[in-house]
């Protein structure tokens, strides 16, 4: 399957937090608010709904990728 997922995060915390995020550092994912809208785009038909979806969803992150936790908006 060939998908891929657009939507910039939404992250605010305080500046020791968010200094500390950049830098790769871990940092408690209660400490700051991070929030995605993502966008999902495939041309597979098999996953066509996919290009349909509203979805909303949180996120935290470690020091080598972001994790999100992503729901459907019904």
């Amino acid at each position: 399957m060939a998908a891929s997922i657009a939507g910039a995060p939404f992250a605010r915390g305080d500046g020791a937090t968010t200094l500390n995020a950049s830098l790769g550092e871990v940092v408690d994912p209660t400490s700051y608010y991070f929030r995605i809208n993502p966008l999902f785009e495939t041309a597979n038909a098999n996953y066509d709904w996919l290009n349909r979806v509203v979805a909303i969803g949180i996120g935290h992150r470690r020091p080598e990728v972001p994790i999100y936790s992503v729901v459907e908006v019904l």
